[in-house]
């Protein structure tokens, strides 16, 4: 989660303190406009240091607008760990064909230039969603009438979620560096305007 905060910044300071009413209006405007420079941002990041498109997590962002007497606004993410058809894996050719795998194992990159041989235990796994993964079998004990049986489940290779993305130190500092000096100058601007009208 990434927060526009007003702390710090000193020109929004001086104008609130001069002008608390008319200031107050315009920060909230200024706010949910950073916001939405946050949103981008961390699309640009998030595919820049993992081998995702942007697309993949657009639908995962949230934008909270400030309202009312608030003047806090947030970029919120939501999602469970992704799978690797996600990110890069090789080999993958486009969809591949549920139950193929490969003999000599995948390679995955998910940071970028960061890479992870997952073994040739996997393969394509089609889920009810229609979504494919990789995937292997386990054995699991499961009590059934008070005996313990074997029973075949299916791990799914997981990777990272969309808020563990965000939540990237690099991505997290860059993404509120540029929210905060958006902020500071859009508020700025939109003030200048409000005193020489």
């Amino acid at each position: 989660m990434i927060e526009t905060e007003i702390r710090g910044l000193d020109d929004i300071k001086k104008y609130l303190e001069a002008i608390p009413d008319e200031a107050e209006s315009v920060l909230r405007q200024s706010v949910n406009k950073a916001v939405q420079i946050a949103h981008r941002e961390a699309l640009i990041q998030i595919s820049r240091r993992y081998t995702i498109s942007m697309q993949n997590v657009e639908k995962e962002f949230k934008e909270i607008s400030a309202k009312g007497g608030s003047i806090a606004a947030r970029l919120e993410s939501r999602g469970r760990p992704r799978g690797a058809m996600n990110f890069n894996v090789s080999p993958k050719e486009g969809n591949p064909s549920p139950a193929w795998t490969s003999k000599r194992g995948y390679a995955t990159e998910i940071l970028r230039g960061q890479f992870e041989d997952v073994s040739s235990d996997y393969f394509w796994i089609q889920l009810k969603g229609g979504h494919v993964h990789l995937a292997r079998r386990s054995k699991e004990k499961k009590s059934v009438n008070g005996k313990e049986v074997s029973v075949n489940r299916y791990r799914v290779f997981r990777t990272v979620s969309t808020p563990q993305m965000l939540g990237n130190e690099e991505v997290s500092e860059k993404v509120t560096e540029v929210t905060k000096a958006a902020l500071e100058n859009i508020f700025s601007a939109a003030m200048e305007r409000r005193l020489t009208r």
